[in-house]
């Protein structure tokens, strides 16, 4: 595992993109799926979390707007 700087952001979306920019290949979260455990990188859950919120502004979701999701734990949302 690399050692990392503590990160100082203005907001937690900045202390994010900034793990994710120090740390692209470390692993970010694990799951399991089908019996076996997953890893995920920082720059591919950087990634994903781009492209839902590309999705929710193409909606026309705004800075400020609040959405709400109901359901179980689930890196997918």
């Amino acid at each position: 595992m690399t050692k990392r700087k503590i990160v100082k952001a203005a907001n937690l979306v900045a202390v994010f993109e900034e793990t994710a920019r120090q740390l692209p290949a470390e692993p970010a979260v694990s799951l399991k799926r089908k019996g076996a455990w997953e890893k995920v990188a920082w720059a591919e859950l950087a990634r994903r979390v781009r492209h839902v919120a590309d999705g929710l502004a193409a909606w026309g979701l705004k800075s400020g707007d609040r959405i709400a999701i109901m359901g179980d734990t689930n890196l997918e949302w």
